[in-house]
């Protein structure tokens, strides 16, 4: 019986992000360009969806990665990590 998957993570477009902040552990990263952005946004459009649900604010796991979009009003947040030899992003 195959697995039923959810619907993909709507993503932003682009050119509607100021700036990408990227924090893994206490050190943040927020590279510039928007060849740079555009090119994060394709990267995380190949992710596959599944039907794990996101049950808290942050990821159970010891390590992950926070994606912060920052835009001209407001930010939107994902997080990536590895659970169990697979990657997630959420």
């Amino acid at each position: 019986m195959p697995v039923e998957k959810t619907d993909p993570i709507a993503l932003p477009q682009a050119d509607e992000i100021t700036s990408i902040d990227i924090t893994i552990g206490t050190s943040t990263v927020n590279p510039l360009g928007k060849a740079w952005i555009s090119e994060v946004i394709a990267d995380l459009s190949g992710a596959e969806p599944t039907k794990k649900e996101s049950v808290q604010d942050v990821p159970g796991v010891e390590n992950y990665i926070k994606i912060d979009f920052q835009f001209k009003i407001g930010t939107s947040t994902l997080f990536a990590y590895a659970d169990s030899g697979q990657y997630y992003i959420e």
